[in-house]
């Protein structure tokens, strides 16, 4: 009994001998060199946007087939019996026959589209499927076996194009696609280089106006046709697909709505990449507030490297440079007297020269007056009132309000008020008083006529056919002269308005040369109606004239009748 026990044991011994002869088990002696396993090839930014075209090649550079059972990639393990031949490649793919159905996979790029790997003379080497995730930018992809590591890291891939080890064993994104087979460079191809990006607009001023775009310009002698040319910026890539030519000298526009691109607010560099990967042009703007468009400017056919910001965005056309503190670019300046037509609340554009310096009339005030009118400005920044004075030319832009019946525009922003070229002669009309109308209200003024009344720093005037108020403000300063009723004046000043009421136009002097007061008129015929106590002044000039008249045709009378008494006394004696 002991010796057939002896037998089957013997027996059972050769047996497990011979299956380890015929089926070797996997090798996982430590004595194995692991570091014969190589990363070779990775593919972590496919065209498209989708992951199921990632993937990873090793190549097992020893002349024995090696068990990866013990071994990670990115993170992953491998399959149980998974190995690698001895001298072969091996990739491992995200999606190797489109397991999720979503029509997209290894097979369906590097092979026949059967969707089964290994039906083809080109499906030769060996592919393995893990769950492997690889990101565009600023990633690392480790292999580990035990205590041997090999790794490889990027900051920003090119889409299309892996990285692959050269024979020196340095890492390149310059090297041809070749899953499965010995890496090689790129021919060298001599691309065109004339291009460059000319305009880049990230933040558009509402969702129903344009989407974000780039513009790029060709600045060369010839075509160029930009498929497969590239725009990155510093997170995603987006290949040109599409037939495109861009013509000599002319711009073409790249709308980002249907691309893997989003342009950032904050700003960005934006690279455009020829074919090979190489990058043509770099534009690098800055942080970017909606409507707003980052430009290079073009001076003598010539666009220049420095990035401009403008208010102006060109799609497709020679760009414009408007500086983001012209807030006057799109108003039209009117003329004073059709700007107080408009509407209220609206916003207008002026230009002309101060009249009345910032406060001396009212508090933040003063008055422009250009060749039709004048009007009141109201600007709350006193840091500005020294720049406001007699005489400055000046641009403002504003919000056309009304206080007290009296128009006025409105500022709210520093940027609205502009000062333009040296100082303008200042010109005033001289007005009867009964032609001031409400459409001189704002105007600079000169009137004659007589005092009626007085009140402290008011008095009334009138040319014998209608009276104005005139009125001293306390800000002025103004020393006033004494005065009565009779005296004639001649007042300089402001029209101004408070009200509906008849008596709510107001001359408004602003110095003390604009007032003078006489007791005898003072060059004022002209605007002075003959009637009421001016009338004296005629009847004196007149009884003047009628007497020197009658004088003089007495004494013609007079010589005539002496001569007469001498012609009769010659008749007398001297006749025969």
């Amino acid at each position: 009994m002991k010796e057939n026990f002896f037998v089957l044991y013997i027996l059972i011994l050769i047996i497990f001998s011979m299956k380890i002869i015929i089926y070797p088990l996997p090798v996982y002696s430590q004595d194995v060199n692991y570091s014969d396993i190589k990363l070779n090839e990775i593919m972590p930014n496919p065209v498209g946007n989708d992951n199921d075209y990632e993937w990873i090649e090793l190549y097992n550079n020893s002349n024995e087939d090696l068990s990866l059972d013990n071994c990670l990639i990115d993170n992953i393990g491998f399959p149980l019996d998974s190995k690698i031949n001895k001298s072969s490649y091996l990739v491992i793919a995200k999606d190797v026959s489109d397991i999720d159905q979503n029509g997209k996979s290894f097979e369906e790029v590097w092979g026949n589209k059967s969707g089964i790997w290994g039906d083809d003379e080109k499906e030769t080497y060996e592919v393995i499927e893990l769950n492997i995730s690889l990101k565009n930018t600023n990633d690392i992809i480790t292999f580990l076996c035990g205590d041997y590591e090999d790794s490889y890291g990027w900051e920003v891939s090119k889409e299309g194009q892996s990285y692959s080890i050269t024979f020196d064993g340095d890492w390149t994104d310059a090297y041809n696609v070749t899953p499965g087979s010995i890496n090689t460079p790129k021919e060298e191809i001599e691309y065109y280089k004339d291009i460059i990006i000319t305009e880049i607009y990230p933040s558009p001023k509402s969702q129903s106006e344009d989407n974000e775009w780039i513009e790029i310009y060709n600045f060369g002698s010839e075509d160029v046709n930009l498929t497969d040319w590239g725009i990155r910026d510093n997170t995603s890539n987006y290949k040109i697909r599409e037939n495109l030519t861009l013509k000599s000298k002319n711009y073409i526009v790249i709308d980002f709505i249907n691309t893997s691109i989003s342009l950032n607010n904050s700003g960005e560099m934006i690279y455009i990449l020829n074919p090979g990967g190489e990058e043509m042009d770099i534009f690098n703007y800055e942080n970017t507030s909606k409507g707003i468009s980052n430009i290079r400017l073009l001076n003598n056919g010539v666009y220049s490297e420095e990035i401009y910001q403008t208010q102006e965005p060109t799609k497709g056309l020679d760009n414009i440079y408007i500086d983001l503190d012209d807030v006057f670019y799109k108003y039209e300046i009117l003329d004073i007297i059709k700007a107080k037509e408009k509407s209220l609340s609206e916003i207008i554009c002026l230009e002309g020269v101060v009249t009345s310096e910032y406060g001396l009339l009212g508090k933040s005030t003063f008055y422009i007056q250009d060749g039709t009118a004048g009007i009141q400005v109201y600007y709350n920044n006193e840091n500005l009132a020294e720049n406001i004075t007699l005489g400055e030319n000046i641009k403002v832009l504003g919000e056309l309000k009304e206080i007290n019946s009296e128009k006025r525009i409105y500022i709210s922003d520093e940027r609205s008020l502009l000062l333009l070229e040296s100082k303008k002669e200042i010109k005033f009309n001289v007005v009867k008083i009964s032609d001031v109308t409400y459409e001189l209200v704002g105007s600079l003024i000169t009137v004659y006529g007589q005092i009626l009344n007085t009140s402290g720093d008011t008095f009334y005037i009138s040319d014998g056919a209608r009276e104005l108020k005139v009125l001293v403000k306390t800000s002025t300063n103004i020393e006033i002269p004494d005065k009565k009723k009779g005296q004639y004046t001649k007042i300089t000043g402001i029209l101004s308005q408070y009200g509906n009421e008849e008596d709510s136009l107001r001359l408004l002097p602003r110095y003390d040369e604009d007032i003078l007061i006489s007791d005898n008129p003072i060059d004022s015929n002209d605007y002075l109606v003959n009637t009421g106590q001016n009338l004296k002044i005629y009847t004196v000039f007149g009884s003047f004239l009628l007497s020197v008249f009658i004088i003089r045709w007495l004494t013609l009378y007079f010589n005539s009748l002496k001569i007469s008494k001498l012609c009769n006394l010659s008749k007398k004696y001297f006749l025969f």
